[in-house]
């Protein structure tokens, strides 16, 4: 017998015939506990269809990504107000920037059940500053009502490399402009 790749040693337990249900005994019927018996060979991973937990693949937010930034280092944010919607990102660099190229777009769609459509763009592509700090906005104006997000991408390089970044911010809602005139009771 074979399992990946490997002859399989025969043992005398077998992976999936090793949990029973049992119930304990207790004074009264409903608080009885239920309780899974399971062979230690399954959870310390020497079987081969063994549990074995694996959290490798989370991360902390302040642990740098294989592009030589945190992901809290680029933030972007979508704020609305006076009709407008104006989206804003900003890069903390730990070196000075030379180059900016980060594309902003404003996505829309008219409620939850919709899926995203592209309303308008802006491209930001400078030369930096040689601060360690970079950050830019845009302001729209759009006239449809419902829902808008706005994302940016690109790439900002620094003196130490160019990392790629994407972001996302969270929805907002936005009326379309629509002015509601109050309507006088005398009249």
């Amino acid at each position: 017998m074979y399992i990946n790749g490997r002859t399989a040693k025969p043992s005398s337990s077998v992976p999936f015939s090793n949990a029973e249900a049992q119930t304990l005994d207790s004074s009264n019927e409903n608080d009885s506990i239920e309780q899974i018996v399971v062979d230690v060979s399954l959870l310390n991973g020497t079987e081969p269809f063994s549990i074995v937990e694996d959290d490798s693949l989370e991360e902390p937010d302040s642990v740098v990504n294989r592009f030589g930034i945190s992901f809290t280092d680029f933030e972007v944010n979508l704020t609305k107000g006076y009709g407008s919607l104006t989206g804003h990102w900003k890069y903390k660099a730990n070196t000075s920037t030379r180059r900016v190229n980060i594309t902003m777009k404003l996505n829309y769609r008219k409620n939850w059940l919709s899926s995203w459509e592209e309303y308008d763009s802006v491209y930001f592509n400078y030369a930096g500053g040689l601060g360690k700090i970079e950050e830019n906005s845009q302001s729209w104006y759009p006239k449809k009502a419902g829902q808008y997000r706005m994302c940016a991408s690109g790439v900002i390089t620094t003196v130490s490399g160019a990392p790629k970044m994407a972001a996302c911010t969270g929805v907002v809602e936005h009326d379309g402009g629509t002015i509601i005139a109050k309507k006088d009771v005398n009249k």
